[in-house]
């Protein structure tokens, strides 16, 4: 079964998404862990972890070649599919989502070696813009509050140099594909002005 891809329309001023995620007839290994390491640390029993990786790309990329980038460099076409610029969406619902990714200023590895990855690919350096990564821990679990989801981020996140964010799931199918943008002042850029 070959992997889809799932196209939003975007500017492409605007940063674009690519979010990645393993087809339903496949086994989501690093679901399955974080599932494990829940129900050892908290107690709690969710039914089933779902994992979806997600690359913002503020690059100022046209989409049709992030959609490009995407078939060609992000997908392991026998267990992945993707989606751009919109939510990964499972064959069934879930209840809740929490996204973990760095906070400003913190090295971003992932999102480094995305970005390079790229550069190669277009044959040419991107000077201006970043690619961040951030992962979305899709959570269903019959009673599972937000109270719950909130002692999970114990397990997924480390505060000192990680934010997250957690949204029911009917927000995540909402805004689940929002670039995760971790910026700080330093990113901005002064505009210089001559005056006469």
């Amino acid at each position: 079964m070959a992997a889809k891809t799932f196209v939003s329309s975007l500017n492409s001023s605007l940063p674009s998404t690519i979010q990645i995620g393993v087809k339903p007839d496949q086994p989501d290994p690093i679901g399955d862990e974080t599932k494990k390491r829940i129900e050892k640390m908290y107690s709690l029993s969710p039914e089933d972890v779902r994992v979806v990786d997600k690359f913002t790309l503020d690059l100022g990329l046209s989409e049709e070649t992030v959609k490009e980038l995407s078939d060609a460099r992000f997908v392991d076409r026998i267990v992945n599919e993707t989606t751009i610029n919109t939510p990964f969406m499972p064959e069934k619902e879930y209840d809740w989502a929490i996204e973990v990714g760095f906070k400003p200023g913190v090295k971003d590895n992932s999102g480094d070696a995305a970005k390079s990855t790229i550069e190669s690919h277009l044959e040419r350096e991107i000077d201006d813009g970043n690619v961040y990564a951030s992962r979305t821990y899709l959570l269903k679990g019959e009673g599972l509050s937000e109270s719950d989801a909130r002692k999970i981020v114990g397990v997924l996140a480390n505060d000192q140099v990680q934010e997250f964010r957690i949204m029911p799931y009917s927000e995540y199918e909402r805004d689940g594909a929002a670039p995760w943008l971790p910026k700080t002042e330093a990113d901005h850029k002064p505009e210089v002005k001559y005056f006469d």
